[in-house]
């Protein structure tokens, strides 16, 4: 349980970047604001370059980007003035040319393979094994949401994944972007819309971390979430959580759903959770909903990841058209937008179809059945 504590510690600090802050600091505007005709094509600067893409959102002297391989730029003061309109519409931009790109970006040292739906930058001569993990990681995806009727809709953007030579080198990597991190095997950057791991540690470590991380790549691109509003974190959260087991990089995502569990989150809950505790457990899942606070204090961590991922994998286990109605409601909202506490809780009320006092008696129940 030590390993699992630190993995999902070290994930934490290194997934919050400058798109989240900003989309909390706007999130009072009306939502006219946001720009929402038809994707207008402009020309900006970002990371010493300048590019192609559409405004997001516009402000006095700052401004989100959608560039077209995908990323997401905030772009600030003297930066946001660098926008200029071009002739013709934003459209994304395709695998082959995607590959060229990271060809140049990357550098002699690198190879770059494309699959269905990945562009997938590694070192030389590494072969088939990352393209396949993560290929067959999306495919489980598909396949376990479709099953409970999850309205996929294949993303506009390649998904771009980099296999990094060693954990060093992926620091590096991670560094560039503004991301800080340690003790972590892999992270999905919301921003670039990359999956960024290495290729020089424990490999079943790495890759756990690894279909975690590509379930929220999914997630975010096949319409599951969203990138550009805010989706409380024990529903992202516990959804990458549930793609852990090996047996969900499967071509049917396990058998059984006893395949299916998250023992690591079954062990922790056990300990955490105390025979006939519902009120516990109650109070627990009333902080996680109502707030991300629990995934910010280190205390309070592993315990939020776990239940996070037993509350969403009880809903699409057993109440399916429940969790069906979750991620159709929360990909839909609106873009920048703030989330406080009433409304989280009073979704989580609709969603789940009572409170959680009520829920907390489900729920451990399904624990103690594991």
């Amino acid at each position: 349980m030590v390993h699992c504590l630190e993995r999902l510690v070290a994930r934490r600090r290194c997934l919050l970047a400058s798109l989240l802050t900003l989309a909390l600091a706007v999130a009072a505007l009306p939502q006219a604001a946001c720009i929402a005709a038809a994707p207008s094509l402009v020309r900006f600067t970002a990371n010493s370059r300048q590019q192609l893409g559409t405004v997001l959102l516009n402000l006095a002297d700052q401004a989100i980007v959608l560039g077209r391989d995908g990323q997401l730029h905030t772009l600030q003061g003297q930066q946001a003035t660098t926008i200029q309109a071009e002739k013709g519409t934003f459209s994304a931009i395709d695998a082959l040319e995607l590959k060229t790109q990271l060809a140049k970006e990357f550098g002699s040292g690198f190879e770059v393979q494309l699959t269905q739906h990945f562009v997938i930058v590694q070192p030389k001569n590494r072969g088939s094994h990352w393209p396949d993990l993560f290929e067959r990681s999306h495919r489980s995806f598909l396949h376990y949401m479709t099953k409970r009727n999850v309205n996929i809709r294949s993303g506009r953007f390649p998904m771009v994944a980099v296999v990094m030579p060693d954990q060093a080198a992926m620091y590096g990597e991670l560094a560039k972007m503004g991301l800080t991190a340690k003790r972590v095997a892999g992270v999905y950057a919301r921003e670039s819309n990359r999956v960024i791991t290495h290729d020089g540690g424990h490999r079943s470590m790495v890759e756990s971390t690894l279909r975690h991380e590509a379930a929220h790549q999914s997630a975010y691109n096949f319409n599951v979430h969203s990138r550009v509003n805010v989706t409380p974190r024990w529903i992202t959260e516990g959804l990458g959580q549930m793609f852990e087991p090996q047996s969900m990089a499967t071509p049917i995502a396990g058998h059984v759903w006893r395949d299916r569990v998250n023992h690591e989150c079954v062990d922790y809950l056990n300990t955490m959770v105390k025979d006939s505790d519902t009120q516990g457990l109650a109070e627990a899942m009333n902080d996680l909903v109502g707030s991300d606070e629990m995934f910010a204090n280190p205390k309070t961590t592993v315990y939020a990841y776990s239940l996070a991922w037993a509350m969403m994998f009880y809903l699409a286990e057993h109440e399916p058209h429940r969790f069906q109605n979750l991620v159709h409601d929360t990909v839909s909202r609106g873009a920048f937008r703030q989330y406080p506490r009433q409304d989280r809780l009073r979704d989580f009320h609709s969603w789940a179809g009572c409170s959680p006092e009520q829920f907390a008696i489900k729920l451990s129940r399904f624990i103690e059945s594991i």
